[in-house]
C-alpha cells in the first residue's frame, strides 16, 4: 500500500470519527452534562426573548461544563479539516481545474466553524465573569448586550460564512461525483441535499445572527454528520488511487 493511499484512508478514519462525534457525541454531552445543570432553560431565554443574561449566569456557574461542550463541538470540525483535500484529489485525479477550489472551500468552511467555537470559549467565559460581578442591573444588561454582539459575530463567522463555504464545497464535490462516478450516485444526491440544508441554515442565521437556533439548524448538523461518516467509510475502503488512465474508479463497487 502506497504512502498516499494510507494517508487518504487515515483522513477517512478522521472523517468517520468527526461524523460520530457530531451525530452522537455532541447530543450526549448536551443530554448528560448540560441539561441537568439548567442549560436548556438558559438557551430558551435567548430563543424566547433574546435575553443572554441567563446564559451568562449559567456559564459563570458551570465553567467546566461550558468549556467541555465547546471542546466537544470543536473537535469534529478539526478532524473534518483533513477530508476536503483527499476527497478532491480522488474526484479530480486527472484534472487540476476545480480540485484546489473545492479543497480550500471545504477546509475554510470547517475551519471557520472551529475558529468561531474556539473564540466563543473565551468570549463567553470573560463575559460571564463580568456579568456575575456587575454591581447593578444596568451594567449586567450592558454586558449581556455586548456579549450578544460577540455571539452574532461568531454566528456570522461559522453558520453564515462557514456554512456558505461548506455549501459550495458540497455542491462541487457532489456534482463531480455524479460526473465521474467514483462514488455511488446516491451519495452525490445526498451531498446536494446536505448542501441545501447548509445554505438554508446560513440564510436563516444571516437574517438573525443572535438566534440560538433555526428551524433547519439541527437537521443541517445531522445531515453533515452523516455525510462525513459515509465519506469517511468510502475513503477507508478505497482499494486504490484513481489515475487519469482509469477515470471510472471502483469506489462504487
Amino acid at each position: 500500500m502506497s504512502e498516499e493511499l494510507a494517508r487518504i484512508r487515515l483522513r477517512g478514519g478522521y472523517a468517520i470519527l468527526a461524523g460520530i462525534l457530531l451525530l452522537l457525541g455532541v447530543p450526549l454531552v448536551q443530554s448528560l452534562v448540560l441539561v441537568p445543570t439548567g442549560y436548556v432553560t438558559a438557551v430558551n431565554a435567548i430563543v424566547a426573548h433574546q435575553n443572554f443574561g441567563p446564559l451568562l449566569s449559567w456559564a459563570a456557574a458551570h465553567p467546566f461544563e461550558s468549556r467541555l461542550f465547546r471542546v466537544v463541538e470543536v473537535i469534529p470540525f478539526l478532524l473534518a479539516l483533513g477530508l476536503p483535500g483527499p476527497l478532491s484529489s480522488i474526484l479530480w485525479a486527472e484534472a487540476r481545474k476545480g480540485r484546489h477550489l473545492a479543497a480550500w472551500l471545504g477546509r475554510i468552511g470547517f475551519a471557520l466553524f472551529a475558529l468561531a467555537l474556539f473564540i466563543g470559549m473565551f468570549t463567553s467565559a470573560a463575559s460571564a465573569a463580568s456579568y456575575v460581578q456587575a454591581q447593578s442591573e444596568n451594567i449586567r444588561q450592558a454586558i449581556a448586550f455586548d456579549y450578544a454582539g460577540h455571539y452574532a459575530l461568531e454566528t456570522l463567522l461559522s453558520r453564515v460564512l462557514g456554512g456558505i463555504c461548506l455549501t459550495v464545497f458540497l455542491i462541487l464535490v457532489s456534482l463531480r461525483m455524479v460526473r465521474v462516478r467514483r462514488f455511488p450516485l446516491w451519495f452525490g444526491v445526498v451531498g446536494v441535499l446536505c448542501a441545501a440544508l447548509q445554505a438554508t441554515t446560513a440564510v436563516f442565521f444571516a437574517f438573525g445572527p443572535t438566534q440560538a437556533t433555526t428551524p433547519t439548524a439541527g437537521l443541517a448538523f445531522i445531515a453533515l454528520a452523516l455525510w462525513l461518516l459515509v465519506a469517511g467509510v468510502f475513503l477507508v475502503r478505497i482499494p486504490a488511487l484513481p489515475t487519469s488512465a482509469t477515470p471510472a474508479s471502483t469506489l462504487t463497487s
